[in-house]
């Protein structure tokens, strides 16, 4: 399976001047590496596609630094929009993308996949990776999805994917190219008051409501001479050996 990769320019190895007799030469302090900076890349698919525009080797394209790949069955029809065949695919990492859906956040860069609205059929996957280290603000890993901006209305769609947990990447499946990032939604703030539970608040609620109602039964019961003996509501004059009863003017305790 063939494999593209950018061409690289060659970078001259520069030779050391012969040392002094006299003169050491001072070690230089070793200097932590920085994980490396995805750059844009750029695919010449000439020799893998027909004149119909259909893919005539499996691809598997890789963003500079891992962090995107395409991955393109052979026999995959390929088109660019006004619908000729594709012969180049771009992948560029966009610093300000469209703003993510309410209470979620995007997770490392956005890419932009091109030529713009490029389709395929049946369709690709794209696979990016994430740092697990970026997920603040309460976003957990199953929480992830892969998502596109649509054309028309600028908005971030979730698309089908699946999370590997142990590689950190997650693949989705696309039938066109457009601008990807992986969104992690955030936990939900739980609703609370400093000092004060919501399921104290809650029992305070529900107990004010069945006083009233207590009340309103008692007001009903009083007005028309009924009394509650514990269980049931008793009709006037009638008594209880064991309970209080209305008569209609005042309580009159059991026995009388």
């Amino acid at each position: 399976m063939p494999t593209l990769v950018p061409a690289r320019t060659p970078v001259a190895t520069p030779t050391d001047a012969p040392a002094s007799q006299f003169t050491r030469t001072p070690t230089p302090t070793p200097i932590e590496a920085l994980p490396p900076t995805p750059i844009s890349s750029e695919f010449a698919l000439k020799g893998c596609i027909t004149q119909n525009g259909v893919v005539s080797c499996t691809l598997r394209l890789t963003l500079t630094g891992g962090t995107a790949i395409v991955e393109i069955p052979k026999g995959t029809s390929a088109l660019t929009s006004p619908g000729k065949p594709l012969d180049i695919i771009q992948i560029l990492p966009i610093e300000n993308p469209p703003s993510p859906p309410d209470n979620s956040y995007i997770i490392g860069l956005a890419y932009k996949f091109g030529p713009d609205e490029a389709t395929f059929n049946p369709p690709i996957t794209i696979t990016i990776l994430y740092d697990p280290n970026s997920l603040v603000n309460g976003v957990s890993e199953k929480s992830l999805y892969i998502a596109n901006v649509d054309t028309e209305t600028g908005e971030w769609v979730k698309l089908q994917g699946v999370v590997d947990p142990e590689t950190h990447a997650i693949t989705a499946q696309v039938t066109r190219f457009a601008v990807l990032a992986i969104i992690g939604e955030a936990a939900p703030k739980s609703l609370s008051t400093p000092g004060i539970s919501w399921s104290l608040t809650g029992g305070i609620v529900t107990g004010f409501i069945l006083l009233t109602l207590l009340a309103y039964a008692f007001a009903q019961g009083r007005g028309r001479g009924w009394y509650w003996n514990g269980a049931d509501w008793i009709p006037p004059g009638r008594k209880s050996s064991r309970d209080w009863y209305w008569n209609g003017t005042d309580w009159v305790p059991p026995g009388k």
